[in-house]
């Protein structure tokens, strides 16, 4: 069932990429991406930058050991040796700046920094560089990713928040890029087309009455009252599903950017209830469905009990006890509108405890 769930996904992706090569890109392995051009001139920059001789010895064993990043004239030495196997011009010329960025940073300002940032990009390296502006001028990374960045263009519906934020799409794979999740860095998170193709396929599966009991939904099992949710969320709505879970993901995961930038909250409690009222009130049934995920878990995890704390808010609100005993009564005795409005009420709630504006 499991492999009949993937191959599904595929064909989703299919259909959220809109060809089946970009789609096909997506599962690349760590393998077959790095040892690409562009692939090998990113394991290069990770083993100048990073001192990082994994991604150089995955495309060729050995290649470089550990001792050639014990000191900057051993590893600069390598590098160099890298260079001088490159028969593009262009991509010979990209690695030398990176070079000359390397050894002397104080001959690069900050737009010049940007501009190589820029040119990257097109080479699916999606870097970042943390500059010392001290007489020495030291220059750092502060990620450097291979993949593609996009551009979130969805706003938040209850925070107010205009920084420009990217959400990265990785070409190999990362431990810490695995599932969605907001990153360590400022501007950048990862929504994961694939959970986003996975759980598409069990709404669409769910509105085609079709048995979903051995699926997962967020990590869920799917229960009846996610699927009920789903029904409400997508009803009439087929050819929106995409879209919308694309939509909750990302506002799920600004959240979370959104309380680490500007709010220096960390608590992941405190972080799943905002995000969870947030993907309520923008989409109702959708966010409930996430929320009945959220009370499957096994674990008494934050976002199980973020969703334990939204549901006592709903029942000491409404005057509805038994909402705490018996939450899948939510679902049912209350409207959209409503469930927004009880949304955005607990949203204030929270920030009036923390007393953030």
């Amino acid at each position: 069932m499991l492999k009949k769930q993937a191959a599904f996904a595929a064909l989703l992706l299919v259909a959220f990429y809109g060809n089946a090569v970009q789609a096909e890109n997506f599962f690349s392995t760590s393998g077959s991406a790095i040892k690409s051009t562009n692939g090998k001139f990113y394991a290069y920059i990770n083993f100048l930058y990073y001192s990082n001789v994994y991604f150089v010895n995955l495309i060729q064993p050995n290649s470089v050991s550990h001792n050639d990043v014990q000191s900057d004239s051993l590893k600069i030495r390598a590098y160099q040796n890298y260079i001088r196997t490159l028969r593009d011009e262009n991509l010979k010329n990209d690695a030398t700046v990176l070079l000359n960025l390397y050894k002397n940073p104080s001959q690069f300002d900050n737009q010049k920094i940007e501009q190589i940032a820029k040119k990257l990009e097109s080479r699916n390296i999606v870097i970042s560089f943390t500059i010392d502006d001290a007489p020495s001028r030291k220059i750092n990374l502060n990620y450097c990713i291979y993949g593609k960045k996009k551009l979130l263009l969805v706003n938040h519906p209850l925070f107010d928040y205009s920084e420009t934020i990217y959400n990265i799409i990785p070409l190999i794979s990362y431990p810490e890029i695995s599932v969605s999740n907001s990153m360590t860095y400022d501007d950048i998170i990862y929504v994961s087309q694939e959970e986003i193709a996975n759980d598409s396929g069990i709404a669409q599966r769910v509105l085609a009455g079709k048995n979903v009991s051995a699926f997962l939904f967020n990590g869920a099992r799917v229960n009846s009252e996610i699927s009920y949710c789903l029904r409400k969320a997508f009803a009439g709505k087929e050819s929106e599903i995409i879209k919308d879970m694309t939509r909750m993901f990302e506002i799920h995961e600004l959240s979370h950017k959104i309380l680490y930038n500007k709010y220096k909250i960390q608590d992941p409690v405190t972080h799943e209830e905002f995000a969870l009222s947030s993907t309520i009130y923008d989409n109702p049934f959708l966010g409930l469905a996430i929320m009945y995920s959220y009370l499957d878990y096994d674990n008494l995890t934050q976002h199980k009990l973020a969703a334990l704390n939204y549901i006592r808010y709903i029942a000491n609100h409404s005057g509805k006890s038994i909402l705490m005993e018996k939450p899948e009564h939510i679902a049912k005795e209350f409207s959209a509108e409503e469930l927004k409005t009880i949304s955005k009420n607990h949203f204030d709630s929270l920030r009036q405890v923390l007393k953030i504006k």
